[in-house]
């Protein structure tokens, strides 16, 4: 994804030169920077969380919206492995995702493509393989050195209800019974075990996918070119600049 956005940059840095061939490397480069920028942050918003950015609509909203930076439990809940341990190219070609080698062999139009193509998948009860053991261990131990707060707590405070039992968490019995005997009562689960060990439900979204959200869509609003003084052609080069960044897709992105 880095090469992707690196070759989107030169792109529209090319672009930029073209439309304003007076201007200096640098003011090139920021404005490029700005514009790949709101790209990303609409693509996320559209694509991924199926939420629409338009920050002219809400601005009267957003003075009461603070940033967070970069939470810990963001890193919490994206760190542990949500991919399944293949990616098919084919109906023939299985490769483990993480083999980075596969973005070259089949090629940056083809590699993207698969991540348009495929249903982007969730941490879900039990979903975690051997292949993330070890950094989920490393997780925990950040975890707790941070003092987060239990996983009922969380879910409180992003208004869902609290799970009143360890077989009302995992929906598993023996799942159930083994968190019984470590925590004793499900108010001191702790986020990440929560997280990998809580049921999914058809229809319902998993709490690691509520927090992610929620620290995201926050993230992006809080972002400085989203305020309403800079939300506008001139932050970005023009208005075709600006529409650029406004139409944003991962399919547009390809080419």
């Amino acid at each position: 994804m880095s090469l992707l956005w690196t070759r989107e940059h030169n792109r529209v840095c090319a672009e930029l030169s073209q439309k304003w061939p007076m201007w200096t490397d640098e003011e090139l480069y920021t404005k490029a920077r700005k514009i790949v920028t709101g790209q990303m942050m609409n693509i996320m918003m559209a694509e991924i969380l199926n939420l629409e950015l338009r920050p002219e609509v809400y601005h009267h909203r957003m003075e009461n919206i603070h940033g967070s930076g970069k939470p810990f439990e963001l890193y919490l809940t994206m760190a542990v492995s949500n991919l399944p341990e293949k990616l098919r190219y084919s109906s023939t070609n299985l490769t483990s995702y993480s083999n980075t080698s596969q973005v070259s062999e089949a090629a940056l139009k083809d590699s993207l493509q698969l991540m348009m193509s495929s249903k982007i998948s969730m941490v879900v009860a039990n979903d975690d393989s051997p292949l993330t053991e070890q950094l989920t261990k490393i997780i925990m131990s950040l975890s707790r050195e941070q003092c987060l707060q239990g996983f009922n707590n969380y879910r409180r405070r992003l208004g869902l209800p609290a799970y009143k039992s360890f077989f009302d968490l995992t929906g598993n019995v023996k799942t159930a019974t083994e968190l019984e005997k470590m925590y004793g009562t499900v108010e001191k689960v702790e986020l990440l075990t929560g997280v990998l060990a809580e049921k999914s439900s058809s229809g319902v979204l998993p709490t690691a996918k509520v927090l992610s959200n929620y620290y995201i869509v926050n993230a992006i609003l809080t972002n400085s070119i989203t305020t309403k003084h800079l939300w506008a052609p001139d932050t970005f080069g023009g208005v075709d600049f600006f529409n650029l960044v406004k139409t944003a897709s991962l399919e547009s992105t390809k080419d």
